[in-house]
């Protein structure tokens, strides 16, 4: 099943119309609003929101909503 939650760095790249290091580059720095990096030993892991990015270029995105069991179990501040 493909992820509704978050798009490859590469699918990104191509949907703004860059490279994929510029992409890269912005995440590592922060500055990209829609999504983050995460440096663990020495290999860089992206994370990039598909509702955030949708956001950014101004379309409408659909949510992905929760799933059926996280409304269904009891809370733990109940």
């Amino acid at each position: 099943m493909a992820n509704l939650r978050s798009v490859t760095v590469e699918e990104a790249a191509k949907i703004l119309g860059q490279g994929v290091d510029k992409v890269r580059r912005s995440l590592i720095q922060g500055v990209a609003p829609f999504g983050y990096a995460v440096k663990m030993d020495n290999q860089w892991s992206f994370h990039i929101s598909r509702y955030k990015l949708c956001d950014y270029i101004g379309i409408e995105c659909e949510k992905e909503k929760a799933p059926a069991e996280w409304s269904d179990s009891t809370s733990a501040n109940a």
